[in-house]
């Protein structure tokens, strides 16, 4: 499965917003029957899921359920595991591989304790056959630390969920900040250009007005890739060198993956 560059927050409760948030040009859905939805409202909320899933046509939208508890599985809510159009769970305060297993969809674990953020490697490996990826909550993170969720505070957390993500062959999604940011762009950007730096593939987002900057962020930029392809030209030209210089640099195979990869991520 590719890579979100961002992953869009619906509340369970109001059918309304839906079919608005798949169009909205979110790379995927997560209709949250989790924080977004009162408990008392939560049996109505799996019922309107339910059938939002049984009708929702073909499209470029991923659409994701957040379950409403990381440890007991509401049989309603495994069962929407039956709907084709179900890309798969996203399981909060993910804290054990066992969470992640028996869903028979795709799961996004997001890491939101420090339990979570300290046993990420381990968990994240022995879940592996069963993850899409593995996403930093940075709400319910920095309230377990005590902090507000800066960089400063979640960079560490961040750079851990990261790595733990690419040694298990998983997508990372961890942006060092609040994912709360939609009025101050400028803010949200320069969180997310931290995620990127690190290695994040993509971010969690909950107003629509976040999604421009996700794409523009998380897409290679018309000059990273003019210097793949420079890079590329250069190697399939060097004649049995093990390095070539490209723009006054030196190049070797590590560079050359990279910007492989890079080309290949425009492809899809």
């Amino acid at each position: 499965m590719r890579a979100h560059r961002s992953w869009l927050y619906v509340p369970g409760d109001r059918p309304e917003r839906f079919a608005k948030a798949v169009a909205s040009g979110a790379d995927a859905v997560i209709l949250d029957l989790e924080d977004a939805v009162m408990p008392a409202a939560r049996d109505a909320a799996v019922g309107l899921v339910d059938a939002f899933l049984a009708s929702a046509a073909e499209g470029p939208a991923s659409l994701w359920v957040r379950v409403d508890d990381p440890h007991e599985r509401r049989p309603d809510i495994a069962a929407l595991a039956r709907h084709a159009r179900l890309d798969g769970f996203v399981i909060p305060k993910f804290e054990s591989p066992e969470q992640a297993a028996g869903w028979g969809k795709p799961v996004m674990a997001l890491i939101e304790t420090p339990k979570g953020v300290v046993d990420a490697a381990r968990i994240s490996a022995l879940a592996a056959e069963h993850l899409h990826g593995i996403a930093l909550g940075p709400e319910d993170l920095s309230t377990a630390l005590g902090v507000a969720p800066t960089l400063e505070s979640m960079g560490h957390a961040a750079a851990v969920i990261v790595m733990a993500a690419h040694a298990a062959g998983v997508k990372a999604y961890a942006c060092p900040g609040s994912v709360a940011e939609f009025r101050d762009l400028a803010a949200w950007r320069a969180t997310l250009a931290a995620g990127r730096r690190l290695g994040s593939h993509g971010t969690l987002c909950i107003h629509p007005a976040q999604l421009v900057a996700a794409h523009e962020v998380f897409s290679p930029s018309e000059a990273e890739l003019a210097w793949a392809r420079r890079v590329c030209e250069a190697w399939e030209a060097r004649e049995g060198r093990g390095a070539v210089a490209v723009d006054g640099r030196m190049i070797d195979l590590p560079v050359v993956r990279r910007s492989r990869d890079l080309l290949a991520s425009v492809k899809h």
